[in-house]
């Protein structure tokens, strides 16, 4: 009694309950549905990077151009970072 129960808890620790579960990960999605997802994935990172490169882009050009206008006299600009 006591050895099944120790194995039992050694299973349970260790994930092992007669399954491979990264078989199953595997198996439960068809090829065409691994296929979809992996688009819909990748539409939303190139998405998401595009418009964050952008934003950066619109940035670096803002401060250039607040620069050349004469605002780091006004912000009292040092280095990267800004005094008040």
């Amino acid at each position: 009694m006591a050895d099944t129960q120790v194995k039992q808890e050694i299973a349970h620790v260790e994930g092992v309950d007669g399954r491979d579960s990264d078989r199953e990960a595997f198996d439960e999605f068809t090829p065409a549905e691994e296929k979809r997802i992996k688009r819909r994935i990748d539409r939303r990172l190139v998405t998401t990077c595009g418009v964050m490169y952008c934003i950066s882009l619109i940035d670096r050009t803002n401060l250039s151009s607040a620069a050349i206008a004469g605002m780091n006299e006004d912000l009292v600009l040092i280095g990267d970072r800004y005094r008040q």
